[in-house]
């Protein structure tokens, strides 16, 4: 094993002594003393992120489907700033305001869960929204009647500052964060 051996010229040393000598052992704490006056108001800080105020979400809306398997949802709020920078999220409940059954879309529905007897030949149920200014379609490949969508529009900016406290495609989620009444 070899031996490392340090040289230190005097100022090397007089810097390493000086360094040494200034750690020393501080005495106990003594108590906090009182509080000082307040002091003057700070000017105002930069304005924040935008919150769930610019959120817009529908009520359950009843939507027909025709004979090809789509259905309308007018959205007026649904703008073409919208569709270039924000989000828009479709739910879907199965069963009723009561006892929910929420999906969010697009979703790939099992027909045990619709169907009272479903046999190998009963097809999942598909839906995929599609977004147009100021429209929502829905292809299905089952027609239905009377069938419950709400849609939520999160303007661009908004969703940056929600996307942690919110999971979008957890109704049950959404419900909370936006307080929404089935």
């Amino acid at each position: 094993m070899k031996k490392l051996i340090l040289k230190m010229s005097g100022l090397g040393l007089l810097f390493l002594t000086l360094t040494l000598s200034s750690c020393s052992k501080e005495g106990d704490t003594g108590p906090a003393g009182p509080a000082g006056p307040a002091g003057p108001v700070g000017p105002a800080g930069p304005t924040g992120e935008t919150g769930t105020a610019n959120v817009i979400y529908s009520p359950w809306l009843s939507v027909d489907f025709n004979d090809n398997g789509i259905g309308e949802i007018e959205a007026p709020s649904l703008s073409v700033d919208v569709l270039n920078s924000g989000t828009v999220k479709v739910y879907f409940n199965l069963n009723d305001e009561t006892d929910p059954v929420v999906f969010p879309l697009p979703a790939v529905i099992n027909p045990a869960l619709f169907i009272e007897e479903p046999t190998a030949d009963d097809p999942y149920m598909t839906l995929d929204p599609i977004f147009t200014e100021g429209s929502i379609t829905i292809l299905s490949n089952y027609i239905l009647t009377g069938a419950p969508f709400r849609y939520v529009i999160i303007p661009g900016g908004v969703e940056e500052g929600g996307r942690s406290a919110v999971n979008w495609n957890d109704y049950n989620s959404v419900k909370k964060y936006l307080n929404l009444k089935d």
